[in-house]
């Protein structure tokens, strides 16, 4: 086949492939495109760059949910509602994550290093870092809330 034929027989294909219909379904939530799965009737047909939108928000941490009428809602990590429109690309939608909940994550991490260097060797835990788990462990269980940043790890 000739490039020209070629070419022609490939537009002939794009014209006659039917396009992508996007539909979104409050029962799940979930989204459906119509030239892969039959689409239920109650469905809500959901308009291409909204739908990047909502991707793009979901992809950078927002939940999916329905409102009253069945429509796809896009909520941040605090429940704010989302205009797909405002939606961008380089924007963290998930939940902001608060000092005590970074400490309790910061300590089991540290509780582990802890264990691996020195305990399971036997070994004296360094003063320095009783002192380090000991700060991080007040922020996490909430005995120190004045505190506005975590503390630095010792270095080893």
């Amino acid at each position: 086949m000739t490039d020209a034929a070629s070419e022609a027989a490939s537009d002939q294909t794009e014209a006659t492939a039917p396009a992508s219909t996007t539909y979104f379904v409050a029962a799940g939530p979930g989204f459906y495109d119509s030239r892969i799965a039959a689409v239920p009737e109650n469905a809500v047909l959901v308009q291409a760059d909204t739908y990047a939108s909502i991707m793009t928000a979901i992809n950078n941490g927002a939940t999916l949910s329905a409102d009253a009428t069945g429509n796809p809602v896009i909520k941040d990590g605090s429940g704010n509602v989302i205009a797909p429109a405002s939606v961008k690309a380089d924007t963290s939608y998930a939940p902001v994550q608060t000092l005590q909940s970074k400490a309790q994550d910061e300590l089991s991490a540290q509780q582990t290093l802890v264990m691996r260097n020195y305990t399971v060797f036997g070994d004296a835990t360094p003063d320095a870092w009783i002192t380090y788990l000991k700060a991080l462990r007040a922020i996490a269980d909430g005995s120190d809330t004045t505190s506005t940043a975590l503390p630095s790890a010792p270095a080893n």
